[in-house]
């Protein structure tokens, strides 16, 4: 059982250096030494400097350190991938209230990696990070609850953690929220706020929402329609490999007026500017 799956690889990938709530003292500058000297060495591709770095700091009780090791191991960077010792070492860091080791430990529950698979434990950290209000934490204890894995299916308790996860800038959840609404699964239908949820994860860079955002202003759901901004978020969802938005992004080239392609050329012109 796998979703999310990019969300997640993105999630784990990523060096939390620095994470764990500061320690004052010889003892946490000694940390915090080790901890900038392995994040130096991972950055540089030497993965058995970092894990040399940060296992003593690790073996120590700190979290950051733990969570970075368990990284290691999960993607035997340094060290012969382990999952069972990935694992045991987000464990350590969860327990000690480390926000990212607690997402990971739902996941690698979630889906049977390391440990034993159980959806119920999975919730259990998922919901451990939800409520350190980490949207990532949010996001996946609501699509537990969409989907009745390891808790009673509840789409309202989904949807406001889809919210929660989605005002703090989370794409996936802006687009699942976005679904919601569009079916009015646990909230009442409101196609205007579905619109408004797509377009705020089409921004963010989710292809799905984007294409999704296109249909909405080619067909004049939700919103009024508009052939110039559908033709440029089907040239956005395009450019990433969607065929079907292709071919209507080509259809609509040949019936826009001059104002609709003036529309969505300043899109495109916006679009290109935004950070990357």
């Amino acid at each position: 059982m796998r979703f999310g799956a990019a969300l997640a690889v993105s999630m784990m990938l990523a060096v939390a250096v620095g994470l764990a709530a500061p320690v004052r003292g010889e003892d946490g500058e000694r940390w915090a030494r080790a901890l900038a000297v392995g994040e130096k060495a991972y950055d540089d591709g030497d993965y058995k400097a970092a894990l040399d770095a940060w296992l003593p700091s690790a073996r120590e009780g700190v979290a950051s350190a733990q969570y970075n090791v368990a990284t290691l191991y999960r993607f035997g960077k340094g060290v012969t991938a382990d999952a069972a010792a990935a694992a045991e070492w987000y464990r350590r860091a969860a327990d000690q209230g480390h926000k990212r080791s607690q997402v990971n430990m739902g996941r690698m529950y979630l889906d049977g990696f390391g440990v034993e698979g159980n959806t119920a434990v999975a919730s259990q950290w998922f919901r451990a990070a939800a409520e350190q209000d980490y949207s990532i934490g949010q996001y996946y204890l609501g699509r537990l609850y969409a989907k009745g894995l390891g808790v009673e299916q509840d789409y309202k308790t989904a949807a406001d953690l889809y919210r929660d996860a989605a005002e703090q800038g989370l794409s996936e959840a802006a687009y699942d929220l976005a679904v919601m609404y569009r079916r009015g699964e646990g909230i009442e239908r409101d196609d205007k706020a579905a619109a408004k949820w797509y377009a705020a994860a089409a921004f963010a860079g989710h292809a799905a929402a984007q294409f999704s955002l296109a249909v909405t202003y080619d067909e004049g759901r939700e919103i009024n329609g508009d052939p110039g901004k559908a033709y440029f978020w089907y040239n956005v969802a395009a450019q990433g490999g969607n065929r079907v938005a292709a071919r209507n992004r080509d259809r609509l080239a040949d019936i826009l007026t001059p104002a609709q392609l003036s529309t969505a050329r300043k899109l495109g012109a916006a679009w290109e500017r935004r950070p990357k």
